[in-house]
């Protein structure tokens, strides 16, 4: 038979992806993350974000944020570490980028101009792999030319109306998935089309559709917590196209979990969190050594 580029995910293909925490490591051994966040009145963003990095395993996250969200990060996310903005209401500059293992920018950031050139700034100083979401697609949309100076091997996580901004109009589904795949390829990078049945194209241009997930997910911050699972698992070794894939189907999961205790009506992005951790351990293989 001849095996084509359209694939489903399922519970094996995420376990093998999973890393091994060895019973010797240390917090350093499962990656340091930056995450640039949140602006004046969307700072739940990026602690919906950031507490979906720590729980899917990275060992150091800061945060680095607008003066307005220096106690809302430091209150709610006890165990992240916060940088502030020089600006009080939005993110003005970046910062310093040494000793991290993957950057998160977008949640909640807002389209400020001062926003606009500090991420610009970050993504042209930025040699490693990085997640791009929200307000941080926006900003590469409007910005021609900035695409190409995304490092390869980087995760963009668009839904439809983001993904439009970035690449132009499309005839039907697959005509997108086209497109998808030829950008993935030509940039080394992958995508994340977010909406029932999420899928994740990588670099190789395979198309991997999700499983897991149910409508109750369509709910503000869903795509947040999104961006912090694959950011964590991005952090502790996995290749973007990796993270990617599992992140969507533990995300997926996580909500499957959610909508049994409360329903699809009823389901908030603080749900998916609080499932999180049972999302995992349904999947994680764990070693003793």
């Amino acid at each position: 038979r001849q095996e084509g580029p359209y694939y489903l995910v399922d519970q094996g293909a995420v376990a093998a992806m999973l890393p091994i925490r060895p019973k010797f490591a240390h917090k350093g051994s499962f990656g340091r993350v930056q995450i640039v966040a949140g602006s004046k009145g969307k700072m739940g963003a990026a602690l919906l974000c950031g507490e979906a990095c720590l729980k899917s395993g990275a060992g150091l996250l800061t945060i680095h944020v607008p003066g307005v969200g220096l106690n809302p990060v430091q209150t709610v996310l006890r165990e992240a570490m916060a940088t502030v903005d020089d600006c009080s209401d939005h993110v003005s500059d970046v910062p310093e980028l040494e000793k991290l293992n993957v950057i998160c920018a977008g949640p909640g950031l807002g389209t400020h101009i001062e926003t606009v050139q500090a991420l610009t700034k970050l993504i042209k100083a930025n040699q490693e792999p990085m997640l791009l979401d929200a307000d941080a697609l926006n900003i590469v949309a409007s910005q021609p030319g900035l695409l190409k100076h995304i490092p390869e091997g980087s995760v963009l996580t668009p839904h439809v109306g983001e993904f439009e901004r970035l690449f132009g109009k499309y005839a039907n589904g697959l005509d997108r998935i086209k497109k998808m795949q030829e950008i993935a390829v030509t940039n080394q990078l992958t995508l994340v089309l977010k909406g029932a049945h999420s899928a994740t194209v990588t670099p190789e241009g395979r198309v991997c559709f999700n499983t897991t997930g149910n409508s109750g997910m369509a709910t503000a911050g869903s795509g947040d917590v999104l961006a912090g699972v694959i950011t964590g698992l991005m952090a502790q070794g996995l290749s973007g196209a990796d993270a990617a894939i599992a992140g969507v189907f533990l995300h997926g999961m996580a909500g499957d979990l959610a909508e049994n205790k409360v329903g699809k009506s009823s389901l908030v992005a603080s749900n998916l969190l609080s499932e999180l951790p049972k999302a995992f351990n349904n999947v994680t293989v764990t070693s003793l050594f």
